[in-house]
């Protein structure tokens, strides 16, 4: 069971600063809210949302290792907000696959659909992965600011990201604005950096618990 958590953690670990690079890459992307075919077919928007797309994946993967390790202490409110952050990080998956993989295809065969927003079905699981974030990201605060799990500033960094999401959202919708692109970034930046920090620490603290168990039957013998 300490391994599965283990590797989980460190999944939450990789899957921080591939994911901050890809936000980064996006800020100076700057497609703003509708996509150009030059930027569609660009291998720089192929990467940033690969790259997305894996670390999306990793953390789908690392979440619930974070979540075992301080199971006790986590609650009803940190299994919900684990839970949360999990859909957005899976339905984030999705729509980064599907850009990297169809949008390339679409400005080439299709061009007049690229910057068509999408079907309202694809619009509502997207309204529901920033529901999801959203919620998730203050029901996960909770149990850390009331110190049972994890330091307190990791807390204190998902409600300043929480915070700082309304911003994130409008520079999205907002062509052209690099400057107020990166002071939204903050936003999935911080939550990456807290959410990485405690895998690191779940990872840390279970290979200790390893090894003084081993010392301990070792003695034992």
């Amino acid at each position: 069971m300490s391994n599965a958590v283990r590797l989980s953690c460190w999944a939450a670990v990789v899957a921080a600063p591939i994911t901050i690079i890809a936000v980064l890459i996006a800020v100076f992307l700057g497609s703003g809210p509708t996509l150009d075919v030059k930027t569609a077919q660009s291998p720089v928007y192929l990467a940033a949302n690969l790259l997305s797309a894996v670390g999306a994946l990793l953390l789908v993967y690392g979440l619930p290792g974070v979540f075992a390790r301080w199971h006790e202490g986590w609650g009803r409110t940190g299994l919900a907000g684990i839970a949360l952050l999990s859909l957005a990080a899976l339905i984030l998956s999705f729509v980064s696959l599907l850009a990297a993989l169809v949008n390339p295809w679409l400005a080439e065969k299709a061009p007049e659909l690229v910057k068509d927003p999408g079907p309202p079905l694809f619009l509502a699981i997207s309204f529901t992965s920033l529901v999801a974030l959203s919620a998730g990201t203050i029901l996960t605060a909770i149990p850390i600011l009331r110190r049972r799990v994890g330091p307190r500033w990791i807390g204190i960094l998902l409600v300043a990201s929480a915070v700082m999401y309304p911003v994130y959202i409008y520079a999205a919708f907002s062509s052209g604005k690099v400057l107020l692109s990166l002071v939204g970034s903050l936003s999935p930046i911080l939550f990456l950096f807290a959410v990485g920090y405690l895998g690191y620490l779940g990872a840390s603290e279970t290979s200790t618990v390893r090894a003084g168990a081993a010392a301990g039957a070792a003695q034992r013998a």
